[in-house]
């Protein structure tokens, strides 16, 4: 505080006099009271200005120095940390010098003690942070063109669900007879549009079988062939990642109560019936003509 910069030019201990008269008792006890753990309290400081109140009419000087610390301390009506230290400092240049080198003694402990923590707590976030930046770190990336697009009405599913920047999801599918690596591309509605392609599903498929989250979105749609095309870009991370947007197999969206489901509506989605009846009026009429 600038106050005890200011009373350094005159004396503000108590002198041996002042020490044994009622108020210089009262405030050594004081002092010692509240000096003994190495700091203070809010509500310390509170008592301290009752007491001080109550004894502004004495002609010590400590008193009028500590009333003036205590009343800029608190007239906003809050007592910070570094303002609690500056009337324990300020209790502490009040005190005969025997019993001031112990107030300080324990104050400085208590700093220490302080300080040693926040290293403690800045090594442990330190450490934390680089607990998170390697279990973030991602495993791979790979950018594709969807396999299989032709197939069960995907072309139908992808110009209708299919948008850059729109999410998709990697679904082990385990149960391909014809790849044991074999990795569903999904819409963000849960709905196949085709597949990882085989060279890539393989470096894919053994991380996602160990539980490995990952991120993926479309970029683009290719349109200039016979079939629309969705180019994916993906990310694997670890199983204990926590990467925003990083998903595993049980955050995939459901169509009709499950996952699974999705692909009979696939199969679905496109108008088969609408081809049969064509075709079955084709047959009609051929067999009429």
């Amino acid at each position: 505080m600038e106050g005890i910069e200011r009373e350094k030019t005159r004396r503000l201990s108590l002198t041996k006099t002042q020490r044994h008269t009622e108020a210089g008792i009262e405030l050594i006890s004081l002092c010692q009271s509240f000096t003994e753990d190495g700091s203070l309290s809010e509500q310390e400081v509170l008592d301290l200005r009752k007491w001080l109140e109550e004894n502004r009419t004495s002609d010590l000087p400590a008193i009028a120095f500590l009333t003036e610390t205590v009343v800029k301390v608190l007239e906003d009506g809050k007592v910070t940390k570094d303002e609690r230290l500056a009337v324990y400092k300020a209790l502490e240049a009040v005190l005969p010098a025997d019993i001031r080198k112990d107030a300080a003694s324990r104050r400085r402990s208590v700093e220490s003690e302080e300080r040693n923590r926040q290293r403690e707590s800045n090594e442990q976030e330190k450490q934390r942070k680089r607990e998170e930046r390697e279990r973030n770190r991602a495993l791979g990336s790979w950018n594709f063109m969807v396999a299989g697009v032709r197939h069960e009405g995907r072309p139908y599913i992808i110009s209708k669900h299919v948008r850059p920047d729109d999410v998709a999801y990697l679904n082990r599918d385990r149960a391909n007879k014809f790849s044991r690596h074999a990795v569903e591309v999904r819409a963000n509605n849960g709905l196949i549009v085709g597949y990882v392609p085989e060279d890539y599903a393989q470096e894919i498929a053994p991380h996602l079988d160990e539980g490995c989250r990952h991120e993926a979105f479309f970029t683009k749609v290719l349109t200039g062939g016979q079939s629309p095309i969705p180019v994916v870009q993906a990310y694997l991370y670890g199983a204990g990642s926590s990467v925003a947007g990083s998903v595993s197999e049980a955050d995939f969206p459901t169509r009709n109560g499950s996952v699974h489901s999705a692909a009979s509506e696939s199969h679905s989605a496109f108008p088969w019936k609408y081809i049969a009846i064509v075709g079955l009026v084709l047959l009609v009429l051929y067999l009429i003509l």
